[in-house]
């Protein structure tokens, strides 16, 4: 459940304040807001249709669905905030916003209409909060879900709304080149099954070769070498085994390269070689190895679930019980 919560929720879950915001935060989250319609345009800027149509994680919105809730939501905000300032205590109605969100417009619709939208929607929004006396921020609307809301709160619960969305959007880019791209996929499977199986087949060679090996480390002044092969042999083949199945590969990834940093600089000193020969087969180690980390960290920049993996399967099952109806049960009202 932790994976599938950090896609929903990659900035966090959203705040409730419990006091009144001071001026410097009030005015930090108002600068949020301003700059949120030019954010979203510069980060759907250049990209192709096939990509807006990706979802932000396993069974989420589309990058497209995404960009077109956030003004449906914000204009429902602006409105309640008006509406406390003017009323009092006033209740408020909610909407269905995954239905909101299935409508042609939000699933097919151009994104252009819905930037223009936002930018004039909080170009209105923004003046109307900087331009209301203190005592204002503490005039509240009532929710049938969140109960009393003072404008203080709500500006710091969308403030986090804008960030939110905008981690959405960056997930959904991020993974449309997998997502979109079936034969992407299955590349990086087979990348996945040829570099996580050669760190496997190493670590095995630790336990079949174990006295050959303790010998060759010792002999690199490796400190416990009886222990460290058996070790390192393990750690090499929970490493690769994670990135192939894609279970937790994140941190099978950092068990490959701490594996791999101590390994080159102990064991691969080719500076310290006179021999010639020596020399260049301890630097063509050193290289790979070198390579190996290089590859190590670009992997880890993909977003877990890793595509056609057990990680995400496991998500796309835990999906199944948190939706009714077509409506995600776990998802904040909006």
């Amino acid at each position: 459940m932790a994976d599938i919560d950090t896609l929903r929720y990659p900035v966090g879950r959203m705040p409730r304040p419990k006091e009144p915001l001071d001026r410097a935060t009030r005015e930090r989250y108002l600068d949020t807001l301003e700059r949120t319609p030019a954010t979203f345009r510069s980060l759907v800027a250049g990209v192709s249709e096939a990509q807006l149509d990706t979802p932000y994680r396993p069974g989420g919105w589309t990058v497209r669905q995404v960009v077109h809730h956030v003004p449906d939501s914000h204009m429902n905000a602006y409105i309640r905030m008006k509406l406390a300032v003017t009323e009092e205590a006033p209740a408020i109605k909610t909407y269905e916003e995954g239905r909101w969100a299935e409508l042609p417009e939000a699933k097919s619709g151009p994104v252009e209409m819905s930037l223009a939208l936002l930018a004039a929607l909080h170009t209105r929004w923004v003046t109307f909060l900087r331009a209301l006396p203190e005592s204002a921020f503490r005039k509240a609307f009532s929710h049938p879900e969140w109960g009393a809301v003072t404008i203080d709160e709500a500006i710091a619960m969308y403030e986090w709304h804008c960030r939110h969305h905008a981690a959405h959007i960056e997930q959904g880019l991020g993974a449309s080149v997998f997502s979109r791209r079936p034969p992407m996929q299955a590349l990086f499977v087979l990348g996945r099954a040829i570099f996580g199986g050669y760190f496997v087949y190493s670590g095995i060679k630790h336990f079949m070769n174990q006295k050959g090996m303790t010998g060759y480390a010792a002999a690199k002044h490796v400190p416990a070498a009886e222990a460290a092969v058996p070790a390192t042999g393990a750690m090499l083949i929970a490493g690769g085994l994670s990135v192939m199945a894609g279970v937790k590969p994140h941190q099978g990834l950092a068990a490959i390269f701490a594996f791999l940093v101590p390994v080159t600089l102990q064991m691969h000193r080719f500076w310290e070689e006179q021999n010639a020969e020596r020399h260049m087969i301890e630097l063509t180690n050193f290289s790979k190895n070198v390579a190996l980390m290089g590859a190590t960290l670009a992997l880890m920049q993909i977003d877990e679930p890793w595509p056609l993996s057990v990680d995400e399967a496991r998500a796309d099952r835990e999906d199944m019980f948190v939706h009714l109806g077509g409506r995600d049960l776990r998802a904040l009202p909006a």
